[in-house]
């Protein structure tokens, strides 16, 4: 989340956040585990807090971002 939110404009890949969060990686497999944590953290918070729009915005083939109010 630090990553995210200290860079709010910017897109990060499923790697690059894998790679914040083990420190050391270049495996896709690790890419995929982050990709699953998001999953994971998205189905809980949109649970939890009983809404319907996630925070964290997800473009297809770019990354992940925290959303930005237009």
């Amino acid at each position: 989340m630090n990553l995210l939110c200290e860079n709010k404009y910017k897109f990060f890949t499923p790697l690059e956040i894998a790679q914040e969060i083990l420190l050391d990686t270049k495996k896709d497999s690790d890419a995929n585990s982050a990709t699953q944590l998001i999953s994971r953290f998205k189905k809980k918070v949109l649970k939890s807090l009983n809404i319907d729009d996630f925070f964290i915005e997800n473009v297809y083939g770019v990354g992940y971002r925290i959303k930005t109010i237009n």
